[in-house]
């Protein structure tokens, strides 16, 4: 295969000391020169008549944001915040319950025994008829039952007009677990009755968000609702991070049956704690 000669140059100077010179101080010269030109007058002198922005302080704030950029490149930000916390941890200090008003474009949750249970009003909610950001949906199934109320489920939405790609579920879908192996939305009994495997799905099912749909941490909500207390308890301890969304199924009951479901999002407020 033949050699870029342009790009040993750039990596290896000493190879091709004149298309480096070249490059440096010609191409890449008029490049910046064109570019400041560009950013710093053109653009300045058209912020300043259309908006009235003084071109001076533009150029102060463009000179600064690249300043930012090039320390942010060059310093290890997670040392810093280790060294300047210390011994200091990251605590909750206070949970707050709110009606749940945003539409998220991730949803993970638990499969009940139920089709009309709170997963559909979650569902539903970040769905909002076609208006909400609802992109990606996770529907984890603690064994064969599960997995059945979640395929009626699945083609119940899909003719509201869910596009069928919305939905993530069953043995089909696999994911990394972090060990090197794969696993799948369809836990055993055993795994599904401890705490410490649904939080493990959780913290694989954000990172398989990210790395396959481009997901942050922030666009993705985690539904505790239909899941046992071990469960539930796994997807909260997951979720205790400033990053991480909870919500829950909230419903009135009138002779003995829910009615008026509605999405409720926990607040988790942190504060920094000193050890010991």
């Amino acid at each position: 295969m033949a050699k870029n000669r342009l790009m040993e140059a750039i990596a290896n100077p000493g190879r091709q000391p004149f298309v480096f010179i070249f490059v440096i101080t010609l191409v890449l010269g008029i490049a910046a020169n064109g570019l400041s030109s560009l950013l710093l007058d053109t653009l300045g002198e058209w912020l300043s008549v259309t908006f009235g922005i003084p071109k001076v302080l533009w150029q102060i704030l463009v000179v600064f944001g690249m300043i930012l950029a090039v320390v942010a490149g060059l310093v290890n930000v997670p040392d810093v915040l280790r060294s300047v916390l210390g011994n200091s941890t990251l605590r909750v200090s206070q949970v707050n319950v709110v009606p749940m008003l945003q539409t998220q474009p991730g949803l993970i949750l638990f499969m009940s025994l139920n089709k009309n249970s709170a997963a559909r009003v979650a569902i539903e909610h970040h769905w909002e008829k076609g208006m909400g950001d609802l992109q990606h949906c996770w529907l984890i199934c603690a064994g064969a039952e599960p997995l059945r109320v979640a395929e009626e489920l699945v083609m119940e939405l899909v003719e509201m007009g869910i596009p069928r790609r919305v939905f993530h579920y069953g043995f089909s879908y696999e994911f990394n677990d972090g060990m090197g192996g794969m696993m799948n939305l369809v836990p055993t009994k055993d795994q599904a009755e401890d705490p410490n495997f649904s939080r493990l799905v959780v913290d694989c099912l954000y990172e398989d968000g990210a790395e396959r749909f481009g997901l942050m941490e922030a666009d993705i909500v985690v539904d505790y609702t239909s899941g046992t207390k071990s469960m539930s308890a796994g997807m909260i301890l997951a979720c205790a991070s400033p990053s991480r969304r909870l919500q829950y199924v909230q419903s009135d009951y009138l002779n003995g049956k829910p009615v008026n479901a509605r999405v409720m999002e926990v607040k988790l407020q942190y504060e920094v704690r000193k050890k010991g």
